[in-house]
């Protein structure tokens, strides 16, 4: 069965992906540009990608950053199962594209964030929060620099 993210759980994890790409001196945001439904594996993946990246001197005809966001089921092995006993792991997965001025395209990772998304609020972030919030996402990796 699929797990879909909610849209509101999509735009703070991509927001997230924006700072971290911030750091890296990445200027251009990203933004989710569609979905496509692996039926193989049966997952449902959010795909997202920046505008061109502005580059001097220019090296590449096109850079950009791409990536996708999926949620994923983890197995007793998996040093992420106990937390994921009473939340959902979504993991953002990006990296670098590029198109060459005599044709063809290549690319390298950058790498992976994983998040935490629960619906047991704790108890400080609902005083912080109030009623807003119904969710609860937490980073549990980032991506290592």
């Amino acid at each position: 069965m699929k797990k879909e993210i909610r849209k509101d759980v999509r735009e703070y994890i991509l927001s997230r992906v924006n700072e971290t790409l911030a750091r890296l001196g990445v200027s251009e945001k990203v933004v989710e540009t569609n979905e496509w439904e692996d039926k193989y594996r049966d997952k449902l993946h959010y795909n997202f990608e920046s505008a061109p990246i502005k580059q001097m001197p220019m090296m590449f005809k096109r850079l950009v950053v791409s990536g996708h966001l999926v949620s994923v089921e983890t197995k007793e092995d998996d040093r992420f199962f106990k937390v994921s006993q009473q939340n959902d792991i979504v993991v953002a997965v990006f990296g670098y594209e590029y198109n060459h001025f005599g044709g063809g395209s290549n690319g390298c990772d950058i790498g992976r964030m994983v998040f935490a998304v629960s619906k047991d609020l704790p108890k400080s972030f609902e005083s912080e929060m109030g009623d807003v919030a119904d969710v609860y996402i937490r980073k549990l990796e980032g991506v290592t620099i």
